[in-house]
């Protein structure tokens, strides 16, 4: 429950729990080493079981239902309208949406090291594995036909192991409505799960080694789980209840409204007989396994006993990625009722999970680190890197403004990552520092040395990169397509240039606001994930002592300071181009923290 004048939320906002997911897996593996052959086989069996429930309800408290009509602007309260029982709006899933489904996985492979000379060794690996599609035992799966059904006949396709005990309505065909029974599983198998992987290493006069390999990998659970989402709580099994937004305004029918949070809010639930009009999701029966490629080259050198260079360029490439646009709109931007416009005027904009996604990322990577001497260790890392998709999480992520923009033309939002961070400055380091007994100074064996100059370590992680890209967002349907619902986000359209030369990016202006505009009756031709948020300048320090009090017995004093030099890292700013705090920068991350531990060991 949300109350406009509380900070926070009652209760969460998540669907009513399901249980973890249960994996019970059988595994075998055999080796074999012939010659300069090492010969690997194996198998293994897993069945996944998940309960699942996306059954929700939730209401929002605001000043409409205790203020004053006269004087609306400063008089009532959210908080008296939750006391009250009055909300404001309120939503409900009638029916279930629970689910318990099971899947079972197969998966093989042979592999062989070979060790080809001295100096090279080749790995060769190939492997299949199929995940069968998720059955619900009820058969409670259920969804649009997006692609069979046309203006004037709605195809709906429902699991073919359905119990009829758990319908609301009964199964039929009626004028307008085909009943399409589907297979159990409800998506299509996919079966063609073949990985093949190689990698070489050479080694090279004066401890130096080439490395390289490429392989593909494949994803499973997570892709299931993400399919049936747009399945579950569908008609004829849930029905998603949405009530008026104007449940405490009086109308001419209704001149004193009444409705209380627990008694008449929702009205009485008659089930449908035939599909509702605004499904919100649907199903894309024909996705494929998502799978991505990795390769990578590098060289190591070693120096000494104690230090470590290498350099590694890597590169990924995802495949059948799943992203979950909006669709059922009208295919160009302009006046009128866009529903009428959309391929199926029948329904409202729906989602659907579509493995239409692609990514690539590619890396420089430099790495020194010096091994455990003389009472030091450090790793220092720098990566340069790009890393582009359509959509980086499905249902959006937590960078401002994400969404796909038009669902009819996902390809345009192929841009930098939400997580793209093209500069990456790690070092870390742990330092004994070398005083007390046994030590470079003050190393005498009195109570002095060892109980208060010995045993004292520091160490150190710096981090400097740079800050996440976000999106600037139009928060309604400006192209009148149906679009900006749902998961899509729209953007503005660029009529100046976001930073001019000589602009002087602070909190209060992150970038130049009027810039950007928004076009009646078109889509932004402002670009995904063009702008970045601050940087991160960090530096996180500890002081340890370590003292042994006894042969058994060591006490251990921690101090940790995370930002010690309390630099701020701002968040994005406000994305949304309606506010009034367009473009300004309205918080920042965690700034210094000092915590100290002492613990005995025994």
């Amino acid at each position: 429950m949300g109350i406009s004048d509380v900070q926070g939320t009652i209760g969460t906002p998540e669907s009513l729990p399901g249980a973890p997911i249960n994996n019970w897996e059988y595994t075998g593996s055999f080796t074999k080493i012939t010659g300069k052959h090492t010969l690997k086989a194996g198998a293994s069996l897993m069945r996944t079981w998940v309960l699942d429930n996306c059954t929700y309800a939730s209401a929002s408290f605001d000043s409409l239902g205790t203020n004053n009509p006269q004087n609306p602007a400063t008089t009532g309260s959210g908080l008296a309208s939750f006391l009250l029982g009055v909300p404001s709006a309120a939503t409900d899933l009638r029916g279930t949406a629970l689910l318990g489904m099971q899947s079972d996985y197969y998966g093989a492979y042979l592999d062989d090291t070979w060790k080809a000379t001295p100096k090279l060794t080749v790995t060769l690996d190939a492997r299949y594995e199929y995940a069968s599609p998720f059955i619900d035992g009820q058969g409670r799966f259920g969804s649009l036909d997006y692609h069979a059904s046309t203006p004037t006949n709605t195809v709906w396709g429902v699991a073919g192991n359905v119990n009829t005990s758990q319908l609301l309505v009964p199964l039929a065909n009626s004028p307008g409505v085909t009943i399409n029974r589907v297979s159990p599983g409800f998506f299509n198998p996919d079966r063609d799960n073949w990985s093949p992987r190689v990698a070489l290493a050479y080694r090279l006069p004066h401890d130096a080694v080439i490395r390289t390999g490429y392989g593909i990998f494949y994803d499973f659970n997570q892709s299931n789980v993400q399919d049936t989402g747009d399945i579950m709580g569908q008609w004829p099994f849930g029905f998603p209840d949405f009530t008026p937004p104007d449940l405490t305004t009086p109308t001419a029918t209704n001149p004193v409204p009444q409705h209380i949070l627990g008694v008449n809010v929702f009205p009485s639930f008659v089930p449908t007989p035939v599909p509702v009009a605004n499904p919100g999701f649907a199903a894309n029966r024909v996705n494929q396994r998502p799978y991505v490629q990795d390769w990578n080259f590098g060289i190591d050198k070693s120096f000494g006993n104690n230090w470590l260079i290498s350099a590694t360029y890597l590169g990924s490439k995802g495949t059948n990625l799943v992203i979950t646009p909006t669709i059922n709109i009208a295919p160009t931007p302009g006046p009128g009722n866009p529903q009428l416009r959309a391929a199926l005027p029948q329904f409202a904009p729906f989602e659907t999970t579509a493995d239409w996604g692609n990514s690539n990322y590619e890396a420089g990577e430099l790495k020194i680190q010096k091994r455990f001497s003389q009472g030091l260790t450090f790793l220092t890392s720098y990566t340069y890197s790009h890393c582009l998709d359509y959509q980086s999480a499905a249902h959006g992520s937590a960078q401002a403004g994400e969404g796909i923009q038009n669902g009819l033309q996902f390809w345009n939002d192929y841009a930098s990552c939400d997580f793209d961070v093209p500069q990456n400055f790690v070092n870390s380091y742990v330092y004994d520092l070398p005083f007390g007994a046994g030590q470079r100074f003050a190393s005498g064996s009195g109570w002095v040395s060892k109980y208060l100059l010995g045993g004292w370590q520091t160490t150190g992680i710096l981090s400097l990169h740079s800050g996440f890209p976000f999106n600037l967002a139009v928060p309604f349907d400006n192209a009148n397509t149906g679009s900006g619902t749902l998961g899509s986000v729209e953007r503005p359209s660029l009529v100046g240039q976001l930073l001019p030369s000589g602009f002087q990016q602070n909190v209060q202006h992150w970038f130049n606001a009027s810039a950007v505009a928004a076009i009646p009756f078109t889509y932004g031709n402002l670009g995904r994930n063009v702008l970045r948020q601050d940087g991160v300048q960090n530096f996180d320090f500890g002081l340890f002592k370590h003292t042994q009090l006894t042969e058994s017995k060591e006490l251990e004093f921690r101090a940790e300071v995370f930002n010690l030099f309390n630099t701020p890292f701002f968040q994005p700013p406000d994305p949304n181009i309606s506010d009034l705090t367009f473009g300004q920068v309205l918080g920042a991350g965690n700034p210094r923290f000092i915590q100290f531990g002492l613990k005995l060991i025994f």
